[in-house]
């Protein structure tokens, strides 16, 4: 009989579903000229990496900011245990079985700052359904008109 027990603790910051907060990923997008803080030591944010080809002045973004505002923490314990039985017949036949048993459990806890970019983008873009009406953010309708519009108008 094997016996095995684990217990892993990972940390990471919350990415928002476009991976900015990934510096490599964001690399890709910034704006190489764009200083992170002003001279106050404030956050200073990049409007220009929205999905859109419209910078949006309520989704700035700010990779300091949202590292130092979001933190995500997984942590999982596992039991391995692996059983193992041979049966010898003669010198020429042996039955060998093996069984293995493992129990895991993983917890994961998520932070995200009122103030950070994931935020901002999920208020942006909310919309909710009860059995019968959807409701959606203003603003967000308010973009997407003036998107369509603006696409409409250059056809």
């Amino acid at each position: 009989m094997s016996l095995f027990a684990n217990r892993r603790k990972n940390t990471n910051y919350v990415t928002d579903k476009y991976g900015y907060a990934n510096p490599i990923y964001y690399a890709r997008t910034a704006n190489p000229y764009l200083k992170p803080f002003d001279s106050d030591g404030n956050y200073l944010y990049d409007y220009d990496i929205s999905s859109s080809n419209i910078p949006n002045p309520k989704q700035g973004f700010n990779i300091f900011e949202e590292r130092a505002n979001t933190s995500k923490e997984t942590l999982t314990t596992a039991i391995n245990a692996i059983f193992s039985a041979d049966l010898r017949f003669n010198d020429h036949w042996k039955l060998s079985s093996q069984v293995g048993l493992q129990w895991e459990q993983a917890g994961l806890e998520q932070y995200v700052g009122n103030n950070t970019f994931t935020t901002r983008n999920l208020r942006e873009g909310s919309q909710y359904w009860d059995n019968v009406n959807r409701y959606i953010n203003m603003s967000s309708l308010k973009e997407e008109c003036i998107k369509q519009l603006t696409l409409q108008h250059h056809k």
